[in-house]
């Protein structure tokens, strides 16, 4: 399975993962916030906006954004790079922002990313729960924002999960969380 065929079979994943967390189907205990919880985000803008335009190269994108909606409000940015060699290339890769903006959407979600068999590293991200997976040069990551779930799935030849958590740093950031 080449890169691209990969990062669309990790975007799908997320997408309906997330997705079905919002479905609100019950089961499992829900963890109330705490008095030092992060203030939610606000996912209720659109997700391009999350990443301003002014920030987009020193993250390793180039844009603008281009929003989609399906299977959730989204939007998708290209990673462009170059090859080394004597040949030289160049390459573009999309690199896509999920918003899942339902209370409980990373617990669903992250509860359905293991049914499918993902492997899955938790840790914090500026002081939330977060979790990231890493295949092929392809990383999922996924952090609650209080009033739902943001995920990005990002590919890049070095360090695919460092750029996916600063997307997500930025996100946040720009949703006052």
């Amino acid at each position: 399975m080449n890169r691209p065929q990969l990062a669309g079979l990790a975007l799908a994943t997320v997408a309906v993962s997330l997705l079905a967390g919002c479905a609100g189907a019950g089961g499992g205990s829900a963890v109330g916030p705490t008095a030092d919880a992060p203030a939610d985000a606000n996912l209720s803008v659109p997700p391009c906006s999350l990443v301003p335009d002014g920030e987009l190269s020193g993250l390793g994108l180039t844009g603008p954004g281009k929003a989609t909606g399906q299977p959730a409000p989204s939007c998708r940015w290209d990673t462009a790079g170059t090859g080394g060699g004597t040949t030289g290339f160049s390459y573009s890769i999309p690199t896509t922002l999920i918003v899942a903006a339902q209370p409980g959407a990373y617990d669903a979600g992250l509860a359905q990313l293991r049914a499918q068999g993902s492997t899955l590293t938790e840790e914090t991200l500026d002081g939330r729960r977060a979790a990231v997976s890493e295949t092929e040069g392809t990383c999922m990551a996924v952090v609650d924002a209080g009033s739902g779930a943001l995920s990005v799935v990002a590919s890049a030849p070095t360090d695919p999960c460092g750029a996916a958590r600063r997307i997500l740093e930025t996100a946040l950031r720009t949703a006052g969380a």
